[in-house]
């Protein structure tokens, strides 16, 4: 519900889910503006009558299986490797 979510932890779920394994990531210099940690708070929203209908475990599960099914013909496969080894290499500086 609320609480923390650390860039390298959800690197790990996406690296697992995607590769289907764990794999080891690349340390890189911080940026200047680095956000370790995400905060995540509802409580705003739930006061309007929000709630949510899913954990955001299986939230980003079924985001990445979305991702997975689409036609990727259209797609350059560099950019999108390169998109990926920055994700990784970012969520790693963690």
């Amino acid at each position: 519900k609320n609480g923390f979510a650390q860039v390298k932890d959800l690197a790990d779920m996406i690296t697992t889910r995607v590769l289907g394994e764990k794999k080891q990531h690349v340390f890189v210099q911080d940026r200047v503006i680095n956000d370790c940690r995400y905060a995540i708070n509802t409580s705003k929203i739930e006061r309007l009558g929000w709630e949510a209908r899913t954990t955001f475990e299986a939230g980003l599960i079924a985001t990445i299986e979305w991702y997975k099914g689409l036609d990727r013909s259209h797609w350059d496969p560099a950019a999108c490797s390169r998109a990926v080894h920055l994700l990784v290499q970012l969520a790693g500086s963690q």
